[in-house]
C-alpha cells in the first residue's frame, strides 16, 4: 500500500510500503537503532577531528578573516560581512556564519574549525534527509533485490555516514576559511531535498503551480547557496541531475512540454552563465588570467583536470593521508601532447557510455552508479573546467560525493539482501572496513594540522614542488629556532624555481629577523629580486609574503634594506607587465607602495599609490587609506570629494550598504572637522582681513 494524503505527515513520508507500519514496533526499533548508531559514528567523527587541536591559519584565512577584530560594533559588522573578497558575490552567508566566531580570532584557529565540524556534521543530516528521499523514489521497476525497503531511513543514514567519512573532506574541514564551502553545500543539500520532497508530492499535479513553486524553491535555494560560495549555483544543475536519472519515472508536476523545457534549462542555466560571463563579457580578462597570473595555459588547465578528476576519486575512495592537505599548488601540469590527459579523457567517456547502456536495463544498481558518476561531473562544471581557478583542491568534492556514498549504500544493500548464508556478516565487515579506513585518514590529517612542524614536514616531503608547502616548512622552522634550516629550505627551492619570487621574499624575510647583522646579504638578496621581478612571467606568489617583508623593513628590523631600497624593489614589480595585467596583484603592489612612500614622507606619492590599489581593486581597505593619507596631508576638499567617488564603485546588494554607511560616516567626520577649522577664531580673522 501507498501512504497518501496524511497532512505533513505524507509530505515528508509517503513511500512504497508492503507489510509494515510507521508505527509497528519493528520500525520504531529500526529507527531508534540507526538514530544510535548515527550518534555514535558522530562521536567517533568528532573524535577523528580531536587531534586537529593544534592547528595554526592558513593561506587565505587573513584576507577573509582579519575583518572579525570590528565586528563589536554595527559598522564593522557591515563591513566584515558585507565587504567579503573571496568571490563576486562576496559570499555575505558565510561571512555571517564566522561572527559567532569572532572571540577566536586571531588566536584560535581550533575555536573556528570546531564550527566547521559540527557544520559537517549537520550537512550529514540533510545528507541522510536527502538520500531517504532518493530511496524513497527508487525508479526501479523491478522487484526482489532492486525494490526499495520497507523503511528507508537505516540504509540512506548508512550512505549519509560514508560521505561524511570521507577523508577527501578533512581539508574543507580543518581550514577555517573553507567553511565557505560547509555553507554553500549547506544550502545546495538543502534545495535538493526540498526538490525531492516537493516533485514527489507534485507528481502529476499538472497546472502553472507546482512549477512556480519548483521554481521558487529551486530559485531561493540556489541563490543561498551563491551568497554561501559561487560554486553553489551548482544546485540548478544537480537538480537536473536528480531529475533525468532519478526522477525521470514520476509524472510531471506541470504539463509535459513545459516541464521539459523547465529542466532543459535548469541543465543549461550554468554553462549559459559561464559562457556569458567569461565568453562574452570578460574574455579579456580570462585569456590575461592564463597569460599573466597562472603558470598553466587553458589548454593545459583542461587537460590537467581531466586526469585530476580521476584523482579525486582515487582519494575518495582509497585515501593517501600523506597525500591529503592543504598544498597543491605544485600539482604536475599535463598538456595534449602527453598520453594522460587522453586516456583520462577516454576513460570518463567509456565510463559514461558503458554505465549508460547498462543503466537502460532498468537496473537499479546500473542507474544509482550512473546517477553518482554523473552527479560527481556535473559538480565540477565549474571549478575543474576552463575558469582560471588553481588546478587542484580537495574541498571541490565536498558536494560531489554524495551519490558516491549513496551508491555504495545501495550496492551494499544487494549484498545485505541476497539469498544465502553469510551475506549479512559479509556486508557488516565491508561497511567496517570503509569506516575503519576512512576514519583512520581523517584522523591522521588531523594530526598533522594539530602538529603544525610536523605537518610542513609531511606536506613538502609529499609535495615537494608546492612552493607553499616550502614556505611553510621553512617558517616552521624559522619559529621554532632553526634559522639556518628555514633559511636553507627557502634558498632550495627559491633555486630550484626561480620564478617564483613569493620563497624569495619569505626567505628575506626571515633572514631579517633571524639574522640581524647580515646587511650585506639581505641587501644583495633584495637586489636580485629587483633585478628579476620585472622579467617574472608569472607573478602568482609576488604577493605571499610581502606585506610582512613590508612591515619588517618599515619598522627598521631588516638591516641592510632601506625604505628607499624597498620601494624601487616595489616600482620594479609594479613595471612587471603580468602585475599590470593582474589587478588583484597589482592592488597588493600599490598598497605596499602607498604605505612605503607615507612611512618615507612622500604623501603625495602615497596618495597616488593608495588611489592606484584602489582603481586597480576596488576594496574598503584601500579606500579607506587613500582618504586617511588626504586627511593626514590636510586635503580636507579632495577627502570629501573622494568619499564620494568610492561609493559609486560599491558591489551591489548588502555591500552597497556597507560602503554608503562606512564613507558616509567618514564623509561627515570630514566635514565636520573642516568646519571646526573654518570657524576657529583665527581662520574668522583672516577671512575678515580678506
Amino acid at each position: 500500500m501507498t501512504i497518501e494524503a496524511r497532512g505533513s505527515r505524507a509530505f515528508f513520508y509517503s513511500f512504497p510500503m508492503h507489510s509494515q507500519s510507521l508505527r509497528s514496533p519493528h520500525y520504531l526499533a529500526t529507527s531508534a537503532s540507526t538514530v544510535a548508531l548515527v550518534l555514535l559514528f558522530g562521536a567517533v567523527l568528532l573524535w577523528s577531528y580531536h587531534f586537529a587541536q593544534g592547528l595554526t591559519w592558513q593561506f587565505d584565512d587573513q584576507i577573509n578573516l582579519g575583518g572579525l577584530v570590528g565586528v563589536s560594533d554595527r559598522q564593522g559588522f557591515l563591513n566584515f560581512v558585507a565587504g567579503g573578497v573571496a568571490g563576486p558575490a562576496g559570499r555575505p552567508l558565510s561571512l555571517l556564519s564566522f561572527v559567532p566566531n569572532y572571540a577566536d580570532w586571531p588566536g584560535n584557529p581550533w575555536g573556528m574549525v570546531q564550527g566547521n565540524v559540527l557544520l559537517h556534521l549537520l550537512n550529514g543530516l540533510l545528507a541522510w534527509l536527502l538520500l531517504a528521499q532518493l530511496w524513497r523514489t527508487c525508479p526501479s521497476a523491478t522487484r526482489a533485490v532492486d525494490t526499495p525497503p520497507v523503511d528507508p531511513l537505516p540504509w540512506a543514514a548508512l550512505g549519509a555516514v560514508l560521505w561524511a567519512a570521507l577523508a577527501i573532506h578533512a581539508t574543507a574541514i580543518l581550514m577555517p576559511v573553507q567553511r565557505m564551502t560547509l555553507v554553500s553545500a549547506f544550502f545546495v543539500f538543502l534545495t535538493l531535498w526540498l526538490f525531492v520532497v516537493v516533485r514527489r508530492r507534485w507528481a502529476g499535479a499538472g497546472g502553472m503551480g507546482p512549477l512556480i513553486g519548483i521554481s521558487a524553491i529551486v530559485g531561493l535555494g540556489t541563490a543561498l547557496a551563491i551568497l554561501g560560495k559561487e560554486s553553489g549555483a551548482l544546485a540548478v544543475s544537480l537538480v537536473a541531475v536528480l531529475e533525468t536519472l532519478w526522477l525521470r519515472h514520476l509524472p510531471a508536476p506541470a504539463p509535459r512540454r513545459l516541464w521539459r523545457l523547465w529542466v532543459l534549462l535548469a541543465w543549461l542555466a550554468v554553462p549559459l552563465v559561464l559562457l556569458v560571463q567569461y565568453g562574452v563579457r570578460d574574455w579579456a580578462g580570462l585569456m590575461n588570467a592564463y597569460a599573466y597570473y597562472r603558470p598553466f595555459s587553458l589548454a593545459e588547465r583542461l587537460a590537467t583536470e581531466s586526469v585530476i578528476l580521476w584523482e579525486y576519486v582515487r582519494q575518495t575512495l582509497l585515501p593517501r593521508p600523506a597525500l591529503l592537505g592543504p598544498f597543491h599548488d605544485g600539482h604536475a601540469v599535463y598538456n595534449w601532447a602527453m598520453w594522460q590527459p587522453w586516456a583520462a579523457s577516454a576513460a570518463w567517456v567509456a565510463l559514461l557510455a558503458g554505465l549508460w547502456r547498462w543503466a537502460r536495463t532498468e537496473a537499479l544498481g546500473a542507474r544509482v552508479v550512473l546517477l553518482a558518476v554523473v552527479f560527481y561531473l556535473v559538480s565540477h562544471q565549474i571549478e575543474s573546467t576552463f575558469v582560471a581557478l588553481e588546478l587542484y583542491f580537495e574541498h571541490r568534492n565536498y558536494v560531489g560525493t554524495l551519490c558516491m556514498a549513496f551508491a555504495a549504500a545501495v550496492w551494499l544493500r544487494r549484498l545485505w539482501m541476497y539469498p544465502g548464508r553469510g551475506h549479512k556478516a559479509a556486508t557488516g565487515g565491508v561497511v567496517a572496513l570503509m569506516l575503519a579506513w576512512q576514519l583512520f585518514a581523517v584522523q591522521q590529517v588531523a594530526s598533522a594540522f594539530g602538529n603544525p612542524l610536523l605537518g610542513a614536514e609531511l606536506w613538502y616531503r609529499y609535495h615537494p614542488q608546492s612552493a607553499r608547502a616550502a614556505q611553510t616548512l621553512a617558517w616552521q622552522f624559522g619559529i621554532n629556532g632553526w634559522a639556518e634550516a628555514s633559511l636553507r629550505i627557502a634558498d632550495e627551492f627559491a633555486n630550484a624555481d626561480p620564478q617564483n619570487v613569493g620563497v624569495r621574499i619569505q626567505a628575506l624575510t626571515q633572514s631579517c629577523r633571524l639574522y640581524k647583522a647580515e646587511a650585506a646579504d639581505h641587501e644583495a638578496r633584495l637586489d636580485q629580486m629587483r633585478k628579476e621581478v620585472k622579467s617574472l612571467k608569472s607573478t602568482s606568489g609576488l604577493v605571499t609574503g610581502l606585506r610582512a617583508l613590508g612591515e619588517t623593513v618599515r619598522d627598521g628590523a631588516c638591516s641592510g634594506v632601506t625604505l628607499q631600497t624597498y620601494q624601487a624593489f616595489l616600482e620594479a614589480a609594479e613595471q612587471n607587465t603580468a602585475v599590470r595585467h593582474s589587478p588583484a596583484i597589482l592592488h597588493h603592489v600599490s598598497f605596499e607602495l602607498a604605505e612605503t612612500a607615507s612611512k618615507i614622507g612622500l604623501q603625495a606619492d602615497a596618495i597616488r599609490y593608495a588611489k592606484q590599489a584602489f582603481y586597480s581593486w576596488p576594496s574598503i581597505s584601500a579606500a579607506e587609506r587613500a582618504a586617511t593619507l588626504m586627511f593626514q596631508d590636510e586635503q580636507l576638499d579632495e577627502a570629501i570629494a573622494w568619499t564620494d567617488e568610492v561609493v559609486t564603485y560599491a558591489p551591489r546588494g548588502m555591500a552597497e550598504l556597507a560602503w554608503r554607511e562606512r564613507f558616509g560616516s567618514m564623509k561627515t567626520a570630514f566635514m565636520s572637522i573642516r568646519g571646526q577649522i573654518h570657524s576657529a577664531p583665527e581662520n574668522r580673522q583672516d577671512e575678515q582681513r580678506k
